[in-house]
C-alpha cells in the first residue's frame, strides 16, 4: 500500500486559497492483482504520440519472422529462456491473456514477449506462479551518417504485472557498451503511462526521437527490452527508423490543477465550491527537432457553458532546446463562479507557439472539459471503462466485511453533504450490500491515514439485479457539514462479500496524481492509482437548487412523467424502504401548491398529482426523503 506523507504530518492548511500540496509519498501502494481480468482496450489520453517527419530510413514488419541479424537476449541469471519469439497468429491467448493485436500488418507476424505463457503450463490451463521476465529484442547495427533527425516507431500493446516500476522501455546505443533509455509506457518522453494490470491502446502508436544517440552514426543498436513484469505480453510490430524535425515542439502533457499543484482534476466541481476553488494550468512542453526554439509559450483558454472565452492567458515566452523536457504554467488561476447561470459544461483548451513554424502542430494542442454542477462533486467522466473490485490489489482480500474503497474530496468553502453516488457494475453479485461512508480525512505523524468513525453514513442497501451498470446514490441518515479547507473521503464499505463479488466502474480516461483513491483492507488503508466512480452530493446549506437543473443521482430512481403536462401527472420512485417522505411542489417564487405526506409499505412509490386547477406555467416537484432532497422540473400547458 502506498501511505500518504505530508511535509509536516499534517494533512492540509491552505495559502493564498489554495491547499498545501501533498508530498513525499512512500512507495508502496495497494497493488493490482495478476489474475484479474477486469480491463477493456480503450484510447488512453496520452496516446496522441509525437509523430515523425521525413522519408523511412528502414522498415520492418516481422513478416518473415525475426529478420536476420536480429539478436534475442536473456538477461535472467540463471538464464531462464523466458524471452522474445516470433507470432504468427494475431491472437493472443493464455490463462490470463485473451487480446487480439491490432498493429497493422499484424496478421503477418509480429515479436511477442509472452510473459503470461511463461508463468502458465504448457497448455495454458493453469497459473505457475511469477517469474518475471527480462529480455531483449536487438536490431544489428544500422548506419545513420548524414542523419540530423532520426525517428524510431513502431505500433505496440501491452499490459503488465505487478511491479509498477517494471521497464518496457527502448535502449539506443552507439557503441554496443553505453546504451540510453526510453520508457515507452506512456508517450516520451512523459513516462507515466499505462498503469499496472491496465490494457494499453491497441495499438499504441509509439515515436522516439532517438537523434541524441543516432544521428550521425555510423553504428547504432536498438533494443526493446522489458525488466521485471511478470504475466501478460508485449507486442511490436510495424517499425521503422524515418528522418524526424528540426523546428518541433510537443505538448506531451497538459495538467490541470485544482486547489493546488498536484490537486487533481475533478470532472464536475459543485457551485458551492466554484467562487472559492482556484484552477490553475500546466504543460510539460517537449522541443522534439534538433533546433533551439525561441519565444515558446503555453496558452490557455476557457470557455464558459455559451461558448464565451471567460480565460486567456499565457506563460512567460522561453527558449526551448533540442531533447528537452520543460514544464511551464500560466501565472493567474481560473475561478468558475458559483451561480445557477454559471453552470454547465467548461472547455480548456492548451495551445503551444513559438516563432519558428513548427513542422508539426497536429501535437502542438489539448483540451479538457469539466462541468460546474448544482450538487455533484466526482472526479470520474462517467464512462465505466474498468470494472474495479478489491481483488484488482493483491493485498486485498474481498472475503471480509467491512472492506472499502473511497475517492478523496477537498473542499475551499463549507457545504452540506448529503448522499454519495458510486457506478455499480454489472458483474456484482446481487445480495452484496452496501454502507456508504463519509470520513474525515486524518493523517498521523508518519502520514498513514488514520483510521476514524464516518461522520455520515447511509443506511446499509442490498444490491439487486436491477442495478447493474447504473448508478446508485444513497443519503446519508443526517446530511453533514463539511468545512472549508478540509477533505474528506467518499466510500463503500462493502458486506455480506462471502462467496460474492463487488465491482465499481473505473474511469481510466481522468488522470489523477497519487492519493487521491484509497483501499481500506488488511486492516489499515492505502492509497490506489485507479479512479474509481465514487461521487459526493452536496449543496450550500440553503436548500435552493438551480432552475432546470437536476443532477444529485437520484438517489430513488425518480420518473416524473408526462413533462409537459396538462397539470396531471405522475411520479414514481424506488429505494425509499417504507420510509416517511413527501411530495411538494412549488412554483418558480417557490409558492408551495401541492404537498403531500406519503408512506409506503414497499420500496416502491407511485402517486399522480392533479395540478389541473392551477395556472399554466414552470413548477418544482421536490421529492423529500429522510432529509434529503431531489427536485425536478415540470412544465403545466
Amino acid at each position: 500500500m502506498k501511505k500518504i506523507y505530508t511535509v509536516a504530518g499534517a494533512a492540509f492548511f491552505l495559502a493564498n486559497i489554495a491547499f498545501a500540496q501533498r508530498t513525499n509519498i512512500a512507495p508502496a501502494e495497494v497493488r493490482p492483482g495478476a489474475q484479474n481480468e477486469v480491463s477493456t482496450n480503450v484510447a488512453h489520453s496520452l496516446n496522441a504520440g509525437i509523430d515523425a517527419l521525413g522519408d523511412t530510413i528502414w522498415s520492418e514488419d516481422f513478416s518473415g519472422g525475426i529478420p536476420a541479424g536480429w539478436e534475442i537476449i536473456d538477461h535472467t541469471t540463471p538464464a531462464t529462456g523466458n524471452v522474445w519469439e516470433y507470432a504468427s497468429t494475431d491472437t493472443i491467448s493464455c490463462i490470463l491473456t485473451s487480446a487480439i493485436f491490432k498493429a497493422t500488418s499484424a496478421k503477418n507476424g509480429y515479436a511477442l514477449m509472452f510473459g503470461d505463457r511463461y508463468n502458465a503450463d504448457a497448455g495454458c490451463l493453469n497459473n505457475l506462479g511469477v517469474t518475471l521476465m527480462n529480455t531483449s529484442l536487438q536490431t544489428p547495427a544500422m548506419d545513420y551518417t548524414g542523419y540530423t533527425s532520426v525517428f524510431l516507431k513502431f505500433q505496440h500493446a501491452f499490459r503488465y504485472c505487478c511491479d509498477p516500476a517494471s521497464k518496457l522501455s527502448i535502449y539506443v546505443s552507439n557503441d554496443s557498451t553505453s546504451w540510453k533509455e526510453y520508457n515507452v509506457k506512456g508517450t516520451y518522453p512523459v513516462s507515466t503511462g499505462v498503469k499496472v494490470n491496465d490494457n494499453s491502446p491497441n495499438p499504441m502508436m509509439a515515436s522516439v526521437n532517438i537523434s541524441d544517440i543516432a544521428s550521425g552514426q555510423s553504428k547504432v543498436w536498438i533494443r526493446w527490452r522489458i525488466d521485471g513484469p511478470s504475466h501478460y505480453y508485449w507486442a511490436v510490430d510495424d517499425v521503422a527508423v524515418v528522418e524526424g524535425y528540426t523546428e518541433e515542439n510537443a505538448l506531451v502533457r497538459p495538467f490541470v490543477d485544482f486547489n493546488y499543484m498536484d490537486g487533481g482534476f475533478y470532472s464536475m466541481l459543485p457551485r458551492s465550491q466554484g467562487a472559492t476553488t482556484p484552477i490553475d494550468f500546466r504543460g510539460a512542453i517537449y522541443n522534439n527537432g534538433t533546433s533551439a526554439l525561441a519565444n515558446v509559450v503555453l496558452n490557455v483558454k476557457v470557455k464558459d457553458p455559451s461558448g464565451a472565452t471567460v480565460y486567456d492567458e499565457s506563460s512567460t515566452a522561453m527558449s526551448t532546446v533540442p531533447l528537452d523536457l520543460d514544464t511551464v504554467s500560466t501565472s493567474t488561476s481560473f475561478y468558475p463562479g458559483s451561480t445557477c447561470n454559471e453552470i454547465g459544461q467548461y472547455s480548456i483548451d492548451y495551445t503551444v507557439n513559438q516563432t519558428e513554424t513548427d513542422q508539426y502542430m497536429a501535437n502542438n494542442t489539448a483540451s479538457f472539459n469539466f462541468a460546474l454542477s448544482d450538487t455533484v462533486f466526482a472526479r470520474d467522466y462517467g464512462v465505466a471503462n474498468k470494472a474495479i473490485g478489491l481483488t484488482t490489489w493483491a493485498s486485498c482480500s474481498q472475503n471480509a466485511d467491512g472492506e472499502e474503497i473511497s475517492t478523496l474530496y477537498e473542499f475551499s468553502s463549507d457545504a452540506v453533504a448529503t448522499s454519495i453516488s458510486f457506478y455499480n457494475m454489472a458483474s456484482t453479485t446481487p445480495g452484496v450490500a452496501v454502507i456508504l461512508n463519509l470520513y474525515r480525512f486524518q493523517v498521523d505523524g508518519n502520514g498513514a491515514i488514520v483510521q476514524t468513525s464516518p461522520i455520515a453514513a447511509s443506511e446499509i442497501y442490498d444490491i439487486v439485479a436491477g442495478d447493474a451498470n447504473s448508478w446508485i446514490t444513497l443519503p446519508f441518515t443526517t446530511p453533514v457539514t463539511v468545512e472549508k479547507d478540509s477533505a474528506f473521503m467518499a466510500s463503500i464499505s462493502i458486506y455480506n462479500i462471502a462467496g460474492k463479488s463487488f465491482w465499481v466502474g473505473g474511469d481510466l480516461a481522468t488522470i489523477q496524481p497519487d492519493a487521491t483513491s484509497f483501499a481500506y483492507c488488511s486492516g489499515g488503508w492505502g492509497w490506489v492509482s485507479d479512479q474509481p466512480m465514487i461521487r459526493l452530493n452536496v449543496n450550500d446549506g440553503s436548500g435552493n437548487y438551480c432552475v432546470g437543473v437536476n443532477e444529485v443521482e437520484n438517489p430513488h430512481k425518480v420518473k416524473v412523467f408526462p413533462n409537459p403536462n396538462n397539470g396531471y401527472f405522475n411520479i414514481i420512485a424506488e429505494n425509499l424502504r417504507g420510509r416517511n417522505s413527501t411530495i411538494q411542489v412549488t412554483n418558480v417564487i417557490g409558492q408551495v401548491v401541492y404537498s403531500k405526506d406519503v408512506c409506503v409499505s414497499t420500496s416502491y412509490l407511485s402517486e399522480t398529482i392533479d395540478l389541473s386547477s392551477i395556472e399554466k406555467g414552470l413548477y418544482f416537484v421536490k421529492l423529500i426523503n429522510n432529509n434529503s432532497e431531489s427536485v425536478y422540473k415540470v412544465v403545466v400547458e
